[in-house]
């Protein structure tokens, strides 16, 4: 190595490129004198044979075989092939700065698949963040859906016992989800407001407060439950929002 760096370091300082041609070359079996001078020239190593000075004498140009190292891709890593072809002078491609005589540039290639890999490993997490997130928003909602319905549908059952016991069954399920009524015994009216309250926010008009518009809920409101304000206020500009996104969608289409 020490060899091959200073023959470099020498033609640099002349402003000529170093080519070292082999005799022989086997990917399966190289000295150590293969391997510098294959991995100092950018993983491509020449040879000059008999079957080369042939080809060379029937084109009437100087041909070489080049050897050299590809990376690609399996799975989730890169590994090496090897490539071989008989190439023209005209077809190399020589840096004199960097000493490099080279047919592939390996190094390049290499650093395009690091870079598609470190994309698609990206991707993949992004992937499965959105799919935890949608998993737990799918896991939360359900409890809250059942809330709703359990409130609206106050005929299913007369019994208030069994409705009540139901009803902290179904509390623990939503403190579970950091959403439940705190307390040993949850109020369902709380519950019953808090759901008529989005259920006006959803329908546009007052539900089951018995009034007919949202001045008189919002004094309602004010006046009787303003823990209950704010979050009216945001369900209201909430689906106002998702109304405009949907109305403007319409006019598009």
């Amino acid at each position: 190595m020490d060899v091959v760096l200073s023959r470099k370091e020498f033609y640099r300082a002349g402003w000529e490129a170093l080519v070292w041609v082999l005799s022989l070359f086997r990917p399966s079996y190289r000295r150590m004198t293969d391997d510098d001078i294959l991995f100092g020239n950018n993983s491509n190593v020449f040879v000059v044979d008999e079957r080369s000075a042939a080809a060379s004498e029937a084109a009437g140009s100087f041909i070489m075989t080049c050897w050299h190292r590809k990376p690609i891709i399996e799975g989730d890593e890169i590994v090496d092939e090897w490539g071989e072809r008989m190439v023209r002078w005209d077809e190399i491609t020589v840096d004199v700065d960097r000493q490099t005589i080279i047919v592939f540039d390996y190094a390049q290639e290499a650093a395009r698949l690091r870079e598609e890999l470190r994309a698609a490993r990206s991707k993949r997490i992004a992937a499965a963040k959105a799919a935890a997130r949608q998993a737990l928003e799918d896991w939360e909602s359900e409890p809250r859906e059942q809330v709703l319905r359990f409130v609206l549908d106050a005929s299913r059952d007369d019994d208030d016992l069994p409705r009540y016991q139901a009803w902290e069954l179904l509390n623990d399920r939503l403190r579970s989800t950091g959403y439940g009524l705190d307390g040993e015994y949850p109020n369902l009216l709380t519950a019953t407001r808090i759901v008529l309250v989005i259920e006006s926010a959803r329908a546009g008009k007052p539900v089951g407060f018995g009034y007919k518009s949202f001045a008189e809920l919002g004094h309602h409101l004010i006046h009787r439950h303003p823990e209950l304000l704010l979050a009216f206020g945001h369900e209201l500009r909430r689906l106002e929002r998702k109304r405009r996104c949907i109305a403007t969608i319409e006019r598009g289409s």
